[in-house]
């Protein structure tokens, strides 16, 4: 099979999936991220935890639990009709992440404090944006696929955009020393192209105006190329290409999601600043 292929074949399995879980919405949208939280973050501690340290063992499943959880929290509370309690969520992490400098303790790891901080960074990095996209979803109390779908869609146009102007036109490296194939041709121009088919989403879609639909594909564009980048150096940090190997011609889950993951914080920030 060529590689083209491959990947196309992929793409739609992926898209499939995911429209399904989005459209079905609620538990299934709920079960679908719990997935993917899961999925990336297995992937960014494989990355991050040194093979063979003292504590190894039992680091990796502790990180993905952390992983979880705060989605999972937001989660239970959604489907049992609960308001999440912040207090007991935020005393939660405190004793957390005391715990984990105990755990520390008796590992008799080399570097401890990296240890404490590489699981730490699973919750900043995946699982609360994670648990932001929740809160997006059901904002308005009861599940709206609409902003979700939204911004799924505008991730995927800015990256395909991007990519097809790039090759066409791209001659200005972005950021070289992270990644080689990013231009500044192929960021604008995708960028314009995103904001401008993102006009239509007030007709498509509802839920916003056409300029506020404007302002969350700006943010895709600008935070969704970032997240993108800060993926690409964590992995140039450790040397290798591909964060996994789940989606055959795309690479792992997190390559899939960085982008996306990484804007959830500031695509929340503007709706919850709009109301």
């Amino acid at each position: 099979m060529s590689g083209f292929l491959q990947r196309f074949i992929t793409a739609l399995l992926f898209a499939a999936v995911m429209l399904t879980g989005i459209w079905w919405g609620n538990f299934l949208f709920l079960a679908l991220f719990t997935l993917i939280a899961g999925l990336a973050s297995l992937e960014l501690l494989n990355l991050l935890l040194p093979v063979g340290q003292p504590g190894y063992f039992w680091r990796k499943p502790l990180g993905i639990v952390l992983g979880l959880a705060p989605h999972l929290y937001q989660s239970l509370c959604l489907l049992a009709g609960l308001a999440p309690n912040w207090t007991a969520a935020f005393l939660a992490a405190m004793l957390i992440l005391s715990g984990l400098f105990i755990l520390e303790l008796f590992a008799a790891a080399p570097r401890p404090f990296d240890n404490v901080a590489r699981l730490a960074l699973v919750i900043a990095y995946i699982g609360l944006p994670i648990a932001l996209l929740d809160w997006i979803a059901f904002r308005g109390g009861s599940y709206d696929l609409t902003l979700p779908l939204g911004l799924l869609l505008l991730t995927w146009i800015s990256d395909t955009a991007a990519y097809l102007v790039g090759s066409r036109f791209g001659r200005r490296l972005l950021f070289p020393r992270i990644s080689p194939k990013k231009t500044w041709e192929g960021t604008v121009g995708g960028g314009l192209l995103t904001i401008g088919l993102s006009l239509l989403f007030a007709e498509l879609l509802g839920e916003l105006s056409s300029g506020q639909w404007a302002v969350l594909a700006l943010l895709v564009v600008i935070f969704g190329s970032l997240g993108d980048l800060v993926e690409s150096m964590l992995k140039r940090s450790r040397g290798v290409k591909d964060s996994g190997t789940l989606l055959p011609g795309h690479g792992g889950v997190l390559d899939r999601f960085d982008a996306f993951i990484f804007l959830l914080p500031w695509a929340a920030a503007y709706l919850w600043w709009i109301g």
